[in-house]
């Protein structure tokens, strides 16, 4: 059963025979996500699904050791 927060999207061949995918998301879902061009995600394996997640952003300060 789908999830309202479930969305599809159909693997591409990139055709370099690197054995990677494109996975074109729909402008539509990026602007529901609020995720943009260039944006990391996260990409987890669960049963028969893969799972996009955006990453954590780091936060703007930088803790350096003394």
């Amino acid at each position: 059963m789908a999830d309202k927060n479930t969305s599809s999207a159909v693997c591409l061949d990139p055709g370099d025979e690197s054995g990677d995918v494109i996975i074109e998301l729909p402008a539509e879902l990026l602007d529901k996500l609020g995720w943009s061009v260039g944006d990391q995600l996260v990409v987890e394996k669960s049963d028969d699904l893969i799972l996009l997640k955006l990453k954590q952003k780091a936060s703007g300060t930088v803790q350096q050791e003394p």
